[in-house]
């Protein structure tokens, strides 16, 4: 054991070793292994469940609910246990309502812009090296004052034939006036 760990007193349970630590749940084959967490008066309030029966799914549980699963193709399902195509990010449904729209939210990472052609946000599409074809940007097309006041452009660029990064070709405006590139 490392003697430079100190164990906290008041954990029930310490797993401590020189090296990797490893809790291991064991079970029978076609059975759940669950990680539970409830409180005094609540069952399984939240958990990790991994199912190896026939969804061979990884779960994870809030407020008695699954939330997120990774099923056994590595799909990351949000909002639903079950999804089908080639998509690896399958999000269904809004917070608290499965039934709704989906919605995914990029938020910027500090202040509201406060002068146009600020970044909000990017998707990227890209290959396993990182370099990127085309990308779809949001910028802030002057300044933000509150939540009422949130002047927003949408940039989309491709690359061309012997190019390596994208150029625009086309932005819509927060006036909704258009222009093309290219």
């Amino acid at each position: 054991s490392d003697t430079s760990i100190t164990s906290n007193s008041s954990s029930t349970l310490v797993l401590e070793r020189d090296g990797v630590n490893v809790l291991n749940i064991l079970k029978p084959n076609g059975t759940a292994g669950i990680l539970s967490f409830s409180g005094n008066s609540t069952n399984a309030d939240g958990r990790i469940t991994y199912d190896d029966s026939s969804s061979r799914a990884m779960e994870f549980w809030t407020a008695s609910s699954e939330r997120v699963r990774i099923d056994s193709s590595g799909r990351l399902l949000v909002g639903t246990s079950s999804g089908s195509g080639s998509g690896m990010l399958i999000v269904q449904g809004g917070a608290g309502t499965p039934t709704a729209d989906a919605v995914m939210v990029l938020r910027r990472g500090n202040n509201n812009p406060v002068s146009g052609s600020q970044g909000l946000g990017q998707i990227r599409f890209e290959d396993l090296s990182g370099g990127y074809g085309a990308q779809i940007s949001a910028l802030s097309d002057g300044s933000w004052s509150t939540t009422t006041d949130c002047p927003t452009a949408l940039l989309f660029s491709t690359t061309a034939d012997g190019a390596s990064s994208p150029t625009e070709r086309l932005r819509i405006r927060s006036n909704g006036a258009w222009g093309l590139n290219g």
